[in-house]
């Protein structure tokens, strides 16, 4: 909302000066980047990084191309099986 507002004043991405659309992109990557490395280490310490590495990484390919060709996915029912 603060690149390209909200509502009728909201903008088309096209329509933000490329320096502004660069710092976001690059704030966008360096968040997942610098967590990358203490998730990791929190899933090994707790037994779950296979798990992570082996299935639900390979499923978000699955799910995305699902989506992507109409099936939607219930999130929420997603979220109440992972407890």
């Amino acid at each position: 909302s603060e690149l390209i507002g909200t509502g009728k004043n909201q903008k088309c991405m096209d329509q933000v000066p490329l320096e502004q659309i660069c710092r976001y992109a690059a704030e966008d990557a360096e968040v997942p980047w610098r967590l990358a490395e203490p998730l990791t280490e929190r899933l090994k310490a707790i037994n779950l990084f296979e798990l992570f590495s082996e299935l639900e990484m390979p499923l978000i390919e699955v799910l995305t191309e699902m989506e992507f060709n109409g099936i939607s996915i219930d999130t929420e029912r997603l979220r109440g099986l992972s407890k």
